[in-house]
């Protein structure tokens, strides 16, 4: 009997192995602006991800959703954007030059995944120290262009943190820092810790603006707003490259699953 007992156990060790995080590679070389080889970048939630980047030449490498990026050098093997897989959705990775205008604070899309879960603590909605949420968004002079302010108040806005500490605290805490997620039509675009967005290069239509408060561990609190708008104009035709908005170039999309 207590050797069946022993396997019994044993049994029940090796088969809980399986949602183990993981430290995953990938190994990218870039030619001309594009991947040399397309690769499927998929990852769990929790695993740690490391790109190590080849290029031949210099270009600001941009990891939508996560809102990372990091210098590429000409010619040289880049260990970069060492993070956890704390999303979960399907993120760009897009390149632009080197001394580009654009930085981390104004880029916007290329996010395509459902929404976060919810903390488990939440904010009381009838307390007047609790956060709140009061979107404004406004159309640019420049067709296919709205200006997103949250305005957030008690809340402070900081990065988001990779730190797995952090992260336990923060899903069972109602903290009042974190940044918030962006949703246009349901789809989440981004995350964000500054008090107004510029989206620009959007296509004409209707849309749906959600703004929600999210801990620095990405779960979301129940503090939302949103709002209705028009973009007016004809529809623009795709050439079918992977250019994005704002001169990028999207050379793939890192895939995190739950």
């Amino acid at each position: 009997m207590r050797y069946f007992f022993l396997s019994l156990i044993l049994v029940m060790v090796m088969g809980c192995g399986g949602g183990e995080v993981k430290d995953i590679t990938y190994d990218l070389e870039i030619h001309h602006g594009e991947l040399e080889e397309k690769q499927s970048l998929e990852a769990n939630k929790g695993d740690t991800i490391t790109f190590n980047v080849n290029s031949d030449s210099s270009y600001v490498l941009h990891l939508h959703g996560y809102d990372l990026e990091a210098e590429l050098q000409k010619g040289q093997n880049n260990k970069i954007l060492n993070f956890e897989a704390n999303a979960t959705g399907k993120f760009d990775i897009a390149l632009h030059e080197a001394g580009d205008e654009h930085s981390h604070h104004s880029h916007d899309h290329g996010t395509h995944g459902a929404e976060h879960e919810k903390c488990e603590n939440q904010f009381s909605t009838t307390d007047s120290a609790s956060p709140s949420i009061n979107l404004e968004v406004d159309k640019d002079s420049t067709n296919g262009t709205l200006i997103i302010k949250p305005n957030i108040k008690n809340f402070t806005l900081v990065a988001g943190s990779n730190d797995k500490n952090e992260h336990s605290d923060h899903n069972t805490e109602t903290t009042k820092k974190g940044h918030w997620h962006l949703y246009l039509n349901n789809e989440l675009k981004g995350m964000y810790h500054m008090d107004t967005l510029t989206l620009k290069d959007l296509e004409p239509g209707d849309y749906k603006v959600r703004v929600a408060l999210s801990s620095t561990s990405h779960c979301e609190y129940n503090i939302s707003d949103e709002v209705a708008i028009e973009i007016m104009g004809e529809k623009k035709g795709h050439d079918g490259h992977g250019h994005g908005h704002g001169g990028e170039n999207i050379i793939a999309s890192l895939e995190v699953y739950p």
